[in-house]
């Protein structure tokens, strides 16, 4: 008799099997039953085991099978999407330990101007919810090739680093993480970085105190040492001077993972719809997916940050501004993600 991970495992393999040479249909050309069923089908159901608060705004949880079995594996660095709502996922960090193949933990930080998403986890999430989530898939993985890791933090940004520290430990290769924070008082998880400070392998950066010690990223990658390999995570902001800081590394050495909503960029340019013959004007800065709807041309969006794919649409000319995390080199060059994707030329032709 298989096991419950079995079962998943197996489910996860039937579906992908079925997929396999069957060209999906994207957005209207779908039928609501066949996208949803899709999206379903790449879900397991699980059950809140505990939940705790980390700080005033991070909200801790921990998901288990309902029947207390195995859960699918998951690589450092990995996320699972939650399903909140029929129309509302998000995409959360896997901050546990790997090893623990029982138990899914994420963390959350309530956005009271954000999307909505936190405001649920934190308001509905609760001991012995059910929750259906995404098998777990990894955009941040760690380099089997590195020597030595580098790990920058951003506030909340330090959850992917949290089931990475645990596997390099046991693999005993090097590493160290700069956590950075406003203050002391708001750290998350300090108590495990204290602990890392205490054995050398953890600074801790902080802005908005008596003695300030903010990280200097220019200066942190100046120089770079053989084998080593840097990863960041946190605030839009703090990324921009960091792909700046560090763009005179070794190709394929720099990592990172994005907050939130990629920043809609670029000038202005025109959306032809080849099935309507419609043209919609898409402003400078204005996202692809907002133009749209202003027009009354559904698009099912849910992550609004290039990572599910839910809102993937056929383009049939003209040369988009990919910002997604989740199409190959052989997708973009017939799909786009309306939620980040732009325009590098002045008209794009969409299969709408």
């Amino acid at each position: 008799m298989p096991t419950p991970f079995q079962r998943h495992h197996s489910r996860w393999r039937h579906d992908q099997t079925v997929m396999t040479g069957i060209q999906l249909p994207h957005n209207r050309l779908a039928p609501d039953s066949v996208a949803e069923q899709y999206r379903l089908n790449r879900h397991v159901t699980t059950v809140v085991k505990r939940c705790w608060y980390e700080t005033t705004r991070i909200k801790c949880i921990e998901l288990e099978d309902p029947e207390g079995w195995t859960l699918p594996p998951f690589a450092p660095g990995a996320h699972i999407d939650v399903v909140l709502t029929d129309i509302l996922v998000r995409q959360y960090s896997l901050c546990g330990d790997p090893a623990d193949k029982h138990v899914y933990r994420i963390a959350v930080q309530r956005e009271d101007d954000g999307r909505g998403g936190s405001a649920l986890v934190h308001e509905t999430l609760h001991r012995g919810t059910r929750v259906s989530v995404s098998m777990p898939r990894n955009l941040f993985a760690l380099a089997d090739s590195a020597s030595r890791h580098i790990f920058i933090a951003g506030g909340i940004g330090i959850t992917p680093f949290l089931s990475m520290i645990p596997e390099l430990l046991r693999r005993g290769v090097l590493f160290h993480i700069h956590a950075c924070n406003r203050s002391a008082t708001g750290l998350p998880f300090a108590n495990s970085l204290t602990e890392l400070a205490c054995n050398g392998l953890a600074t801790l950066h902080y802005t908005d105190s008596s003695n300030p010690n903010r990280l200097d990223l220019y200066k942190r990658l100046q120089h770079q040492e053989d084998g080593e390999h840097v990863y960041f995570c946190g605030p839009g902001v703090m990324l921009d001077h960091f792909l700046k800081a560090s763009e005179h590394w070794t190709e394929g050495t720099v990592h990172y993972e994005r907050f939130g909503r990629a920043p809609s960029e670029g000038p202005a340019y025109s959306i032809n719809l080849a099935r309507t013959g419609i043209t919609i004007e898409v402003e400078s800065g204005e996202p692809m997916s907002t133009a749209l709807k202003r027009h009354g041309i559904t698009i099912r969006t849910s992550c609004e940050a290039g990572i599910c794919g839910m809102c993937k649409t056929n383009y049939l000319g003209g040369e988009p501004d990919h910002r997604d995390h989740c199409l190959s080199t052989e997708d973009k060059a017939r799909i786009l993600t309306p939620c980040v994707s732009g325009s590098k030329s002045a008209v794009l032709t969409l299969d709408l």
